[in-house]
């Protein structure tokens, strides 16, 4: 019995360790994903014509801290939507060619700075326990398909019960069949 109770706590202590640190680094993802970007929506803002300005940059600021959980799109869900925006408003006011090259540029500093580095740099470092990263990813991107919007948190949950399963438990019962009864 004793040897029993020791897996279990084992195993609950490995599961609550790696829910801790996967889920606070989410919330430290997003805070930081939302500070980059709101950074530099104002920073190209200083720089961009009447027409080709960031409509509430703090605000799509933190949309896009928001934005960054959801699986595959993640921030797109926001930036895609202003480039249109921004394209159509400079359209209208008929400044689009003049600053064509401004445009190519803030897409090109919001996709590197605020989509591409931090996500690759640093949510692998912020968001992951002793869970292979890879696994996690895929947890993120097939949670929701399984599980509706809930499935962001809830396949991560089920892939760190999983894995310590059959890192902690199974090896235990291996090593002692008597543990099965």
């Amino acid at each position: 019995v004793h040897e029993h109770g020791d897996m279990l706590l084992r195993y609950a202590r490995a599961v609550d360790e790696d829910l801790e640190k996967i889920f606070f680094g989410n919330i430290l993802c997003i805070i930081f994903f939302a500070i980059v970007a709101a950074f530099v929506f104002n920073l190209l803002n200083v720089f961009a014509p009447p027409a080709m300005r960031i409509p509430s940059p703090i605000l799509l600021g933190m949309l896009c801290g928001v934005s960054a959980l959801v699986p595959v799109v993640g921030m797109y869900i926001v930036t895609v939507p202003l480039f249109l925006f921004i394209l159509a408003r400079s359209l209208i006011a008929g400044t689009l060619f003049s600053n064509l090259l401004f445009f190519i540029a803030m897409v090109a500093a919001v996709v590197l700075f605020v989509q591409t580095l931090p996500d690759f740099v640093l949510r692998p470092f912020m968001a992951r326990g002793k869970v292979n990263t890879g696994l996690l990813m895929f947890a993120y991107i097939l949670g929701p398909i399984v599980f509706g919007i809930a499935g962001l948190f809830i396949g991560a949950i089920v892939l760190v019960l999983l894995t310590h399963y059959f890192t902690i438990v199974l090896p235990s019962i291996a090593k002692n069949p008597d543990l099965e009864h």
